[in-house]
């Protein structure tokens, strides 16, 4: 009787049509291993996909409903389906493409199914310090996925080391991608895709195909195209970048912001059977990663004989070699990228390129053609064929208990083992009658029994998670029962022992940009140098700069990128387990870090702290459009008129929790008396606020004359700046509006916006209806050094918000000595006296305003005035009076 095929399940996040270097390894190698039957579950994405079919060499099943919600639902309904398909076709091997979303549900499913055989590839190019982030919360969990394999195939050496890291202790097979090599011989489409994007004959062409997100450093391949075209005089050149990613906005108005905009050509997202006639265009092909697990990308450029770029990083080093088979530029340097582009675009060295190309082609050739590839991985599917969470997991799986007698059996044997630790550790209790406490500790550990079974068989049950899942929502729930009870009827622990810890539970941090990252920067940097005990936590998006290293281990993240409930949860737990002997614990703000210190303040009975810089429900109601009214309006009555019953539901939630925090907290601080009338609004004690102003930390005195700092910023004339983050209050809108008039008060009058935000895209549209676009300058995010050099060309600053708790540009603009116009609101009036050293209209007035800059233009002897007058004021601003007047709040407790 002729043997069954054996059947491999694979587990991929994502698959074709979607495009990527995992998902063509899927495609190319199935296509050519034919000893086995393959069968993938991935997620759908795209409701127009079908749920089941079959394409080339591989059988798939498409879970989820075709939106985005599809990513976060993958592992519970791929371990759904892979518990159902594994009763019908009785799986030999499992293999997971991705060490995350794919890894994890092959961990389940081999929890599940210890006997089935599991294969992890590795393919991630994310850096070490961002997998942390991203897995903090489930790292032991995610060090499972590794450790649980039975076999790892990584695409780099670079990969392979990482599984070690990870603990896992087996031999690690390295075998790389590959590439079509037919695919990649230079096409005839040349000319036709040239003509297409309107690239005239002789033009050199600079490609990339990347994903636009941070770790690809297309930002900086654009800063360098950017040297090319202006310091090196690289006229006939154009940048094509193909792909798509968080980031196209924000590159796009880079190109603008470096004038470049017109020799930049996105192409967006590209089918996979297209993408070689793209490649044929390139004269040099670069991508500046500051991570690499592999890179597809370089190996199919080599292979169509296009001149290569990259970074010495990550598995880049596997095929790179520098002046052998490519070139190394430096990581975030782009003068070192656009030394090497000019260096293989001179006709001087077209003999040293040409050898470089045919060597690294002939490397291709030979090693990484997906012939060789799926061979080797047909010998690993070969050899994998052939080669405990906790108690509940071993009497469950291994003994066939049913799981509610395994549960009630292990927490009896953890209910002891947490006795002696809470005894001997925790509570530090001295007491020698053992036998009573143990007693009275069983029994509040039995009421937690119960509260266990309770959670665990309802969302077993009726929620149908699986059972060790289920098992960590209900430990977390009996976790707070136990310690409460415990710590006041077992130990009696009427006051805990203080070390005179102060935690500082954050929201951002740097390299992350805004106000509450620098003021706690400031804070623990301030705590570090005066050797006070102290541990920060805050939402981590960012890996930690090298030169802020030495405050690591007295930082504690949560990852930023985690779904927000889940991130909340995460951020609560953290800051439970680093508040235990804290004295103080001090928010930065009331959602946030707000509410989980508020929760954690009352279970642990610690002193809560909060900073209040301003209304985020309002903010956010705001933003969503959800709202008309004016904050202060806001504070008397909240009106809201969204047809969505959630989004109400959540701007009223925010609403709630900030009043609910500050009237419970213990001490608040706010930058403003504005915001300390706002606070006092929610039901603040009024004896618990304090107002103290936010540290500024000023440039040195002005170096340059307007006319040579309008020379660098290649804009002449009479400017009238702003700077602000570009939100609906912010009032841009009308300042545009009052430019239609200006120009014919002043034809040299330009407006110049400093600043990013979400209207920016609508406020472009405006000043193209308005036909202002040689008067009006929207520069999105910039630097504060080059915002110093815009402030030196300015005449006029001017500020028209309709809320502000405290506006550091309004004190910028006075440090360079500019005639200030602000908006009568918020905390404007604390730092301008109007007439005095600035003048003060009322927000979104369109005549008051239209007067207000006429009378201030047409007035010299005002302008100079308002400019020169005394700053009597800035030195209430200074680091050392705000850090003793909150470091007095804290010691009060």
């Amino acid at each position: 009787m002729a043997q069954k095929t054996p059947k491999v399940l694979i587990f991929s996040l994502t698959y074709l049509p979607f495009i990527g270097g995992a998902e063509i390894a899927l495609k190319e190698i199935t296509d050519r291993v034919k000893d086995f039957e393959f069968h993938l579950i991935t997620a759908k994405f795209n409701p127009v996909l079908p749920s089941e079919e079959l394409l080339g060499g591989i059988h798939i099943w498409r879970v989820g409903r075709g939106n985005k919600l599809d990513k976060y639902l993958y592992p519970f309904r791929a371990c759904f389906l892979a518990g159902k398909l594994m009763a019908a076709n009785n799986y030999r091997l499992i293999w997971a493409m991705l060490e995350t979303w794919g890894g994890l549900v092959a961990l389940f499913f081999k929890l599940r199914h210890p006997q089935i055989k599991y294969l992890l590839t590795m393919q991630s190019g994310d850096a070490d310090w961002f997998i942390k982030i991203r897995t903090w919360f489930w790292r032991p969990i995610y060090k499972m996925v590794y450790t649980k394999a039975d076999y790892i195939q990584a695409i780099s050496q670079w990969l392979a080391d990482r599984a070690s890291r990870y603990g896992y202790h087996g031999k690690v097979s390295v075998v790389p991608n590959g590439v079509d090599l037919n695919k990649f011989k230079r096409q005839k489409a040349k000319g036709k895709i040239k003509e297409e994007l309107n690239i005239v004959q002789g033009t050199k062409v600079i490609f990339t195909d990347s994903r636009l997100v941070k770790k690809n450093g297309v930002a900086d391949l654009i800063r360098a195209f950017h040297l090319l075209v202006t310091n090196y005089e690289l006229r006939v050149i154009k940048l094509v970048i193909l792909g798509t990613g968080p980031l196209e906005n924000k590159l796009r108005q880079l190109t603008k912001r470096l004038n470049v905009y017109d020799k930049v050509i996105f192409l967006g997202r590209v089918s996979y059977e297209q993408i070689q006639d793209y490649y044929s265009i390139a004269d040099v092909f670069i991508r500046p990663s500051l991570s690499e697990g592999f890179g597809n990308v370089f190996i199919q450029s080599m292979a169509a004989g296009i001149p290569v770029i990259a970074t010495p990083v990550g598995g880049i080093l596997d095929f790179l070699k520098d002046g052998e088979t490519g070139w190394f530029c430096e990581p975030k340097n782009p003068k070192s990228i656009a030394e090497k582009i000019k260096y293989i675009l001179d006709e001087n060295n077209r003999a040293e390129v040409e050898r470089v190309v045919a060597h690294a082609k002939q490397m291709v050739e030979d090693k990484y053609n997906w012939d060789l590839i799926a061979g080797q991985m047909k010998n690993i599917f070969h050899f994998a064929f052939l080669a405990d969470l906790s108690l509940l997991y071993v009497l469950t799986e291994y003994f066939g208990f049913w799981y509610l007698w395994s549960a009630t059996l292990s927490f009896i044997i953890s209910a002891i083992v947490n006795y002696a630790i809470q005894k001997l550790w925790t509570f530090k209790d001295k007491n020698k009658a053992v036998t009573k406490q143990l007693l009275a500790f069983l029994s509040i550990q039995i009421v937690g029994l119960g509260i266990n079974n309770l959670t665990l068989y309802c969302l077993v049950e009726f929620f149908e998670l699986w059972y060790i899942i289920a098992k960590i929502f209900a430990a977390g729930i009996v976790l707070i029962w136990n310690y409460q009870v415990g710590k006041a009827l077992v130990f009696r622990v009427k006051k805990e022992t203080s070390r005179d810890l102060i935690v500082v539970a954050g929201e951002i941090f740097p390299p992350d940009i805004g106000g509450p990252a620098t003021y706690v920067y400031q804070l623990v940097r301030y705590l570090l140098a005066e050797r006070l005990h102290f541990s920060a936590l805050y939402y981590a998006r960012s890996e930690l700069a090298d030169h802020d290293r030495d405050l690591a281990p007295f930082l504690t993240t949560v990852s930023g990128f985690l779904p927000l409930p889940i991130k909340y949860l995460v951020y609560f737990f953290r800051l439970l387990a680093r508040s235990f002997h804290a004295k103080v614990i001090y928010a930065q703000g009331p959602v946030a870090s707000g509410w989980p210190a508020l929760l954690v303040s009352k279970i642990l009975q610690k002193k809560l702290i909060v900073k209040v810089v301003g209304d985020y429900a309002w903010e956010q109601a705001m933003l969503g459009q959800l709202t008309r009214q004016g904050v202060d309006s806001w504070q008397a009555a909240p009106e809201l008129h969204a047809r969505n019953y959630f989004l109400n539901l959540k701007i009223k939630s925010l609403n709630f929790l900030e009043r609910l925090v500050v009237r419970h907290a213990d001490g608040i601080i706010v930058p403003s008396y504005y915001l300390k009338k706002i606070v006092l609004g929610w039901g603040a004690d009024q004896e618990k606020i304090r107002v103290i102003y936010n540290a500024i930390f000023l440039k040195d005195k002005p170096t340059l004359s307007r006319e040579a700092a309008q020379e660098k910023i290649k804009i002449k004339g009479d400017i009238i700046i702003t700077a602000v983050r570009l939100l609906p209050w912010k009032g841009v809108a009308m300042l545009i509006k009052i430019m239609r008039e200006l120009k014919n008060i002043n034809p040299d009058f330009k407006l110049v916006v400093a600043g990013g935000g979400p209207e920016e895209v609508v406020l472009r549209k405006m000043a193209a209806e308005y036909e202002l676009t040689d008067k009006v300058f929207l520069l999105g995010s910039i630097s504060q050094d080059e915002l110093a050099i815009y402030y030196q060309a300015a005449s006029i600053f001017v500020l028209n918000s309709g809320y502000e708790g405290l506006s550091h540009v309004v004190l910028d603009a006075m440090h360079y000595r500019l005639p200030i116009i602000a908006s009568n609101i918020g905390g404007n009036p604390e730092l301008i006296q109007d007439d005095y050293n600035g003048l003060l209209v009322e927000y979104n007035d369109y005549d008051a305003w239209l007067k207000a800059v006429d009378r201030l233009w047409r007035d010299h002897k005002l302008r100079e005035r308002l400019a020169s007058s005394p700053l009597v004021k800035l030195d209430i601003f200074n680091f050392n009076k705000m850090v003793a007047e909150t470091m007095r709040i804290i010691n009060s407790f």
